[in-house]
């Protein structure tokens, strides 16, 4: 008897069913703009926050999803939410998890132009976004060896939290790649429809949403999306939280962007992953960030370091803290989402000779 109720003890305290890598949430941010986000922000993989803005006759959406299924459930919400239809999607950048729920977006909705820099149409139409969709099933038994070696190197640590950081390692190798997998069966890739390149403003029913160059961001053609009325401000990657990403490889440009996104005027600040955030000390502290790391790798350049030199030498421990306080799957997201990719791609970027 008393091993039963142990064992139903144990049933009650277990964790809810898990939940799939594109499931969203969905939570209103001022009076009808809505964000569609994964809960789990810094799950593998990565998925961008999708904004929803509902005007007076139509409806505005910024980012398309990182699935099919992803884009199925925001045309459900704007379906359930008005019976305007979605007008326009405007892309934030070309990264996969931003863009390939655009073909279902425009499958429900056949006149929604989809709108982007022209840099991020050169990206979708060069092929390689759409090689990776296409070759994602055929890599299976590589992406799983890989998955392999990643589990063991962590597992060799022997830090306290692994066993959170191979949980999730496990999670995404032995499940969620296989979602992935029949997410990109039978998926087109859709460029924009229509490009800018300075400033473009769509005026809907006393709405302006404005979309701005800012700077090239992450991505090289990011676009910011700026509702001054609101004070609502959508930085796709430029922004991510609680982590930033490091994949770029123009750190200066990356630091140009931010700070003139700190220069607008607003309060609310969707970012293109995690929660949305409230007034700029995280943003600012994101600069800091990027001044930091710019200002080290440039005095570690200048003294003639290597990239593995250079590493050595820079101290994020205190930088690091102040994003992921000690805990140990963010910890590992900080070193392997911005530190790993950062470091060696700044090196390069600041050590390739002016023609000056």
């Amino acid at each position: 008897m008393t091993l039963l109720v142990l064992l139903l003890s144990l049933i009650l305290v277990q964790d809810p069913p898990d939940t799939g890598p594109y499931d969203l949430a969905f939570a209103e941010v001022v009076d009808s703009v809505y964000v569609a986000y994964r809960p789990e922000a810094t799950r593998r993989p990565v998925h961008g926050n999708i904004t929803i803005i509902v005007n007076k006759d139509d409806v505005v959406v910024v980012d398309a999803g990182a699935s099919p299924s992803s884009a199925r459930q925001i045309v459900d919400f704007v379906r359930t939410h008005t019976a305007n239809p979605i007008s326009a999607v405007i892309l934030t950048h070309g990264h996969d998890d931003h863009v390939l729920g655009t073909q279902v977006l425009r499958d429900a909705f056949p006149d929604a132009e989809v709108i982007a820099r022209q840099g991020t149409r050169d990206y979708l139409t060069n092929g390689r976004v759409q090689g990776r969709v296409e070759s994602f099933a055929a890599n299976l038994a590589q992406r799983r060896a890989g998955g392999e070696e990643e589990k063991a190197r962590v597992a060799a640590r022997g830090m306290p939290g692994d066993a959170a950081i191979l949980a999730d390692l496990r999670r995404y190798y032995d499940a969620d790649v296989d979602v992935i997998a029949r997410e990109h069966e039978n998926l087109s890739v859709v460029p924009p429809t229509l490009t800018f390149e300075t400033k473009l403003v769509l005026a809907r029913g006393g709405r302006d949403i404005e979309i701005l160059n800012l700077g090239p961001g992450k991505s090289g053609s990011a676009a910011i999306v700026y509702l001054p009325a609101e004070r609502v401000v959508i930085a796709g990657d430029v922004v991510t939280h609680p982590v930033p990403y490091g994949f770029t490889r123009d750190s200066a440009g990356w630091l140009e962007t931010l700070q003139r996104l700190d220069a607008l005027d607003f309060a609310t600040l969707i970012p293109g992953h995690g929660d949305v955030l409230h007034g700029k000390d995280y943003l600012r502290q994101v600069i800091g960030l990027a001044e930091f790391t710019l200002a080290e790798v440039e005095d570690a350049v200048m003294q003639g370091l290597d990239k593995d030199a250079t590493r050595r030498r820079i101290d994020f421990a205190a930088m690091q803290e102040g994003f992921t306080h000690g805990d140990p799957l963010l910890n590992y997201r900080f070193e392997t989402w911005y530190l790993e990719p950062v470091m060696p791609r700044t090196h390069q970027a600041l050590s390739i000779p002016s023609e000056e």
